[in-house]
């Protein structure tokens, strides 16, 4: 329908807002964004979510890169390997290694398929 495709689209255009936004390293511009996606209702994707995470990790911001992260497990948005990287990539970056060893652990048991990086 019109309507669903419209939806759509929307959330291609905030995927790209939060990505570029990634890019430049506003991670605040970013995660306000996702803000708005959230309470706009639309479905967010794992690519909305990996652009978020992307963003943070980019900052250092570890434990908002592991809380959204958490939150794809809890709204059974499957995180993909792209948003486990980016996550573990910010508990390196802050020499947080336990919490990167936890996320690995979790991704594994939800089954993400993890490359390697």
């Amino acid at each position: 329908s019109e309507s669903a495709s419209q939806g759509h689209l929307d959330v291609a255009c905030w995927n790209a807002g939060i990505s570029a936004c990634a890019q430049s390293v506003q991670w605040d511009r970013a995660l306000a964004l996702l803000s708005e996606v959230r309470l706009q209702r639309l479905n967010a994707s794992s690519v909305t979510y990996s652009a978020a995470i992307t963003a943070c990790e980019r900052a250092s911001l570890w434990a908002s890169a592991a809380q959204l992260l958490d939150v794809m497990h809890q709204t059974h948005i499957g995180p993909s390997a792209v948003s486990c990287a980016a996550a573990v990539s910010s508990c390196h970056r802050s020499s947080e290694w336990r919490c990167a060893i936890g996320m690995l652990d979790a991704a594994r048991s939800v089954s993400t398929k993890l490359d390697i990086v």
